[in-house]
């Protein structure tokens, strides 16, 4: 006889048999068996047996059923930080053996487990998991029909260096686009250039108009005339009406007469022959400390005459200058050419058969906008995002895959159970909260419970403070107090009938049988010497 896989009836027996507990309520009920039931009937398809093994089988599924069961009152959070606990511990250890390992650019093991516990709303690494409506055979047709649709360009990213230019004649180049375009060239004044990375251009098939019409789109005000794509140059002319409200905020220098340089150097000259007339006596130190001084005043005199000279030091069009560069310049390299925001760059892979995009950086709302994007498939990890466009339940489903793969990453089995317990306390208030002291706060628990987590000091310093109220509800005040915890057999109240335990009536305990044999025989104490007359087995009943 061989093998055969289970059919479906006998898979239905098996799930059938599974029971239910009729004392919860019945919604909470229908949802753990149904999802019991879901999980074994998985793993039952594909599973092969002995066929007049079936009933053997479907009892030993029972039976471990019912061993798997937490017993009422059991503290099964004890049992999921031993369960996930253990597997993180050593996760910490392997990762002295990976240190200086170069990786691809994924975040794992115990800084995403942080990530996730923390709740943090900025991880180190996000990315989409983007999967297509339409089929490709190469990554070529992938990149080609992606093109410059997802990956965020600026004209910041798209340029290698920039330069202010004033006071310079057209080049050959202006006069041409402004007879191709009707531009009139007496608007034209001062001008921004912008030197584009090729490479970058055209690996996104970005175009110098792009840039032009997204530049002139944002500031209507502004001229951008550009090169042919191979020159790679863009001029950005700005409205001279920008500069009329413009006023000075340098403080120039008022200039200086060579006649008040020579009075000042004459007077300055007298006070130190009367001081070399006086100081004739000193000590040669004292002559080095006033060559040194005189050094100092011919170096001033020096400077002013510089600064006598020069009586343009600072350009009467500072003002403008500093308006290009502080503020039209930023404006302008921060102007979106293609792409969404968000999206840092996009990778592409093949798995099974199917292409797929990741992103570096996430935007879920400009992604499923997007015809080419499979809204049922496409995932972000970032778990807020999902939080905020498909609700808690989303939330609550991603957050356990995601510590699963966490968790068990290297093939260790946790159970899931215990992840989802410790899930559930993340969401069960409507929002995400983190596992750490800030996550304690929001929960609303007594002042005892947040001391014996964390930060002890501070927690009793504010309850004393603020007078908080302490219930004693929780498992460690109710420790910590000498109470019985709600744990265990402390899960009930039992209330005790002292009238009814006055009237009772004292019952013999009944004899058992090895106690019956032993009065029948006669068995002597155990300092008592036994005859060599009686039976062997009389000995064995001694203590």
């Amino acid at each position: 006889m061989s093998k055969s896989r289970l059919s479906s009836e006998q898979i239905s027996e098996i799930c059938e048999s599974i029971p239910v507990n009729k004392n919860l309520p019945e919604y909470v009920r229908l949802s753990i068996i149904t999802r019991i039931r879901t999980r074994l009937h998985n793993e039952l398809s594909n599973v092969s047996i002995y066929q007049n093994l079936f009933v053997a089988f479907k009892d030993e599924i029972v039976k471990y059923y019912y061993k798997t069961l937490a017993a009422s009152g059991e503290a099964v959070g004890v049992q999921v930080a031993q369960s996930i606990g253990e597997r993180q511990t050593q996760n910490t250890l392997n990762t002295f053996h990976s240190s200086g390992l170069s990786i691809k650019t994924v975040v794992v093991g115990v800084p995403r487990f942080s990530e996730l516990l923390n709740a943090t709303k900025s991880p180190k690494m996000v990315n989409c998991l983007l999967y297509l409506n339409e089929t490709f055979d190469t990554v070529g047709q992938v990149r080609q029909r992606a093109g410059n649709l997802f990956t965020d360009m600026t004209v910041k990213r798209l340029t290698k260096s920039t330069e202010l230019i004033k006071d310079t004649p057209l080049e050959e180049w202006h006069h041409l686009f402004c007879q191709i375009y009707k531009v009139s060239p007496s608007v034209l004044g001062w001008r921004l250039r912008f030197y584009i990375d090729m490479d970058i251009m055209y690996e996104y098939k970005v175009t110098l108009k792009m840039i032009a019409e997204s530049i002139m789109n944002a500031y209507s005000d502004s001229i951008a005339l550009y090169t042919p794509d191979w020159k790679g140059i863009i001029d950005v002319f700005v409205d001279e009406g920008c500069f009329s409200n413009l006023q000075s905020s340098v403080n120039v220098p008022n200039e200086v007469t060579e006649e008040e340089v020579e009075e000042e150097e004459e007077l300055e000259d007298l006070e130190d022959d009367d001081e070399l007339e006086d100081n004739e006596d000193e000590e040669s130190k004292e002559e080095d400390v006033n060559r040194n001084s005189k050094d100092v005043k011919d170096e001033k005199k020096l400077t002013r005459r510089v600064c006598a000279v020069k009586e343009d030091v600072i350009p009467a069009d500072i003002d403008r200058v500093i308006h290009m560069e502080d503020k039209v310049l930023p404006a302008l390299s921060a102007i979106r050419v293609c792409g969404m925001e968000g999206i840092k760059d996009i990778f592409f892979e093949k798995r099974k058969d199917e292409w797929i995009i990741t992103t570096e950086g996430s935007n879920l709302y400009g992604l499923f906008s997007n015809p080419l994007i499979d809204k049922t498939k496409s995932l972000s990890n970032n778990m807020w995002e999902i939080f905020e466009i498909f609700g808690i339940e989303a939330a609550r489903q991603f957050l356990i895959e995601e510590y699963m793969d966490t968790v068990s990453s290297d093939g260790t089995f946790v159970n899931p159970s215990n992840v989802d317990l410790l899930v559930d306390i993340m969401v069960y208030t409507g929002t995400i909260i983190s596992i750490s002291r800030y996550g304690q706060k929001k929960v609303g628990c007594g002042p005892m419970a947040k001391a014996s987590f964390e930060e002890s000091l501070e927690n009793f310093l504010k309850a004393g403070v603020n007078g908080e109220k302490e219930s004693a509800n929780g498992v460690s005040a109710s420790i910590m107090l000498g109470k019985m915890p709600n744990i265990g057999t402390g899960v009930f109240e039992m209330m005790v009938d002292m009238q009814k335990l006055k009237s009772l009536k004292k019952v013999k305990p009944p004899i058992t049988v090895k106690q019956e044999i032993v009065e029948k025989v006669d068995v002597p104490c155990v300092n008592e010497e036994v005859p060599a007359s009686r039976p062997k087995f009389v000995k064995n009943l001694m203590f």
